[in-house]
């Protein structure tokens, strides 16, 4: 399939220089004190954000959530049929609605559910498989084989996919996995999806925009996909200056570009409500927070006793986040109390 790019040069070469030069809108930011933090217990795995006063984590094969405002845990999923059936997700997220919980399982252990389905579908049960979980219907059911990358959004499971016809994102009703939709699009490392399509991390170094796989806008090169807004008009991306690291906003109908941040530490978290998470590097070691509405940037100071991490998993609300750290145990960090999980 012959393939359009639409490219205006002299923008993209002008926007990149602007970059590599440093030129860059930067706040003071504001401090706000950390000054809490509740380790969460071992037997914890794969957690990620739920709601702002909610996590949801993989414990003795089933899926909980843990409020850390109140303390309360409860079950939201059927048993997995082996205590250790879910110690092996390496990514989960949960829908807007609460109603699907997508994750990759990298095994499916002996007496499982997740054996069980792949043996009655015929399908390989050594490999890897993404997977739906239907809170409403108390069910798993697996996505295609081949499936490399799956993302929820607007009430359906995207996909990117690789065979011999190349690279492709479908899309599925995620309570019958059954496909809506199919574009062939240029070899892709990541994608994001948008209200104007879908946005593409190619494995040429370049990132592109593109409504149905044929014709492509280039937005600049050499950049990792974040997130997006959902509507597709701010792309949040970072971009590699030697051994800098930079925290970029794209503007998708101007291909304008706004520096949130240098230097930065690690890879940002973004919390799907319009702000930003990322780790500052020099000689203060803590947090800043970006507003995108308010492009207004806000610090965390952390005290003493609170764990740090490059990378944070999540960012709950704006003065709460979830870590993960080197020893691998998760934990919350807060402005304000929380309460341990009962």
């Amino acid at each position: 399939m012959q393939r359009k790019l639409l490219l205006s040069g002299v923008v993209l070469l002008a926007l990149t220089f602007l970059v590599l030069a440093g030129v860059s809108v930067l706040h003071h930011p504001a401090a706000v004190a950390i000054t809490h933090q509740q380790k969460l217990p071992s037997q914890y795995t794969s957690a990620s954000r739920y709601s702002e006063k909610a996590i949801l984590f993989a414990e003795g094969g089933s899926f909980k959530l843990y409020d850390f405002a109140g303390g309360g845990r409860k079950t939201i999923s059927s048993f997995a049929g082996n205590a250790n059936a879910l110690d092996t997700i390496d990514s989960v997220s949960v829908s807007s609605d609460h109603r699907y919980i997508l994750f990759h399982n990298s095994t499916n252990a002996d007496g499982s559910v997740f054996a069980n389905i792949t043996t009655a579908k015929g399908l390989d049960m050594t490999s890897d498989y993404w997977w739906i979980y239907n809170t409403m219907t108390q069910s798993y059911t697996p996505l295609p084989s081949g499936t490399r990358l799956a993302k929820l959004h607007g009430g359906r499971v995207y996909t990117l996919t690789s065979n011999s016809d190349g690279d492709r994102i479908n899309s599925y009703s995620p309570d019958t996995v059954q496909q809506q939709s199919s574009v062939s699009i240029v070899p892709s490392v990541n994608f994001l999806v948008t209200d104007r399509g879908y946005i593409l991390e190619a494995l040429d170094g370049n990132m592109y925009q593109t409504r149905d796989g044929v014709t492509n806008s280039q937005l600049l090169s050499h950049l990792k996909l974040v997130a997006s807004t959902d509507d597709g008009k701010q792309i949040i991306v970072t971009q590699l200056v030697q051994d800098t690291t930079n925290l970029l906003i794209i503007d998708s109908g101007t291909a304008t570009v706004t520096v949130i941040a240098q230097n930065i530490g690690g890879w940002p978290a973004w919390n799907n409500s319009g702000l930003i998470m990322y780790a500052t590097k020099g000689l203060t070691t803590g947090y800043n927070i970006y507003n995108l509405t308010t492009q207004k940037t806000t610090g965390w100071k952390l005290a003493k006793n609170i764990p740090y991490s490059s990378d944070p998993v999540a960012l709950l609300s704006p003065n709460t986040a979830l870590l993960s750290t080197t020893s691998e145990n998760y934990y919350l960090i807060s402005s304000t109390t929380i309460s341990a999980p009962q």
